[in-house]
């Protein structure tokens, strides 16, 4: 996966939608395999033009020299099972399509960690996010470092120095500007394959109001309040 060509090829044999219906039911904003992105979609979390193209995934492949395709694995956390399972089976068959075969490692979380700290996973599912939704902030934990975070290894000058700058940007054009390339040399490296931004949903007694999300997918329960 360090040729860019087998990282595009598996980017357009990936079914977006098949994937956004069976792990989370259609619920949440998919951030992979539109090609309606309208131009002012937010930097951060980026959305990909990415669609399911199975002729042109063998077409890469084949230019990458992988004409019959290859063998590799795709791991995931056993405690992320209800997420992982469905995901890595359409991954598997999807992928067999373009003659890549995929075996399935199911993997404890103690090992798995360890596995990713390592960089020892080819394909993976991970669930994260970001603790500031600033694309600066984001973009140097996701696609920066050399760190477990920084998921597809990428290795960007230019996405550093962009990171750096937009730190201590003021005017918010230029910042805007700096967050748009970035968003762009993610969708052209293709590190990490972000495929939706999930719902931050919350059950509670009919009594209770005052919900606000706070971070990490959690609430602030200090502003919580009987009706």
């Amino acid at each position: 996966f360090d040729d860019l060509r087998v990282r595009q090829a598996v980017a357009h044999a990936l079914p977006y939608d098949d994937l956004f219906q069976a792990v989370v039911f259609g619920r949440g904003k998919q951030l992979s395999g539109r090609a309606d992105i309208p131009a002012d979609e937010p930097f951060w979390p980026p959305s990909s033009r990415y669609t399911t193209d199975i002729e042109k995934a063998k077409a890469l492949l084949a230019e990458a020299g992988h004409p019959e395709g290859f063998s590799t694995t795709m791991t995931f956390n056993i405690a992320e099972a209800i997420y992982g399972e469905p995901l890595s089976i359409l991954v598997q068959e999807a992928l067999a399509r373009i003659g890549i075969t995929v075996e399935i490692n199911r993997v404890p979380a103690s090992q798995y960690g360890q596995l990713m700290d390592d960089k020892q996973v080819p394909l993976f599912f991970e669930r994260s996010s970001s603790l500031l939704r600033f694309p600066d902030y984001a973009y140097h934990i996701f696609f920066s470092q050399e760190w477990r975070w920084n998921f597809g290894s990428l290795r960007s000058e230019e996405m550093d120095q962009l990171i750096a700058d937009a730190s201590v940007e003021t005017d918010s054009a230029k910042y805007n500007e700096m967050a748009r390339r970035m968003a762009e040399i993610a969708a052209e490296q293709v590190p990490v394959i972000m495929l939706w931004h999930p719902p931050i949903g919350m059950a509670t007694r009919s009594e209770i109001e005052g919900y606000t999300y706070a971070m990490h997918q959690g609430p602030d329960f200090r502003t919580f309040k009987h009706a």
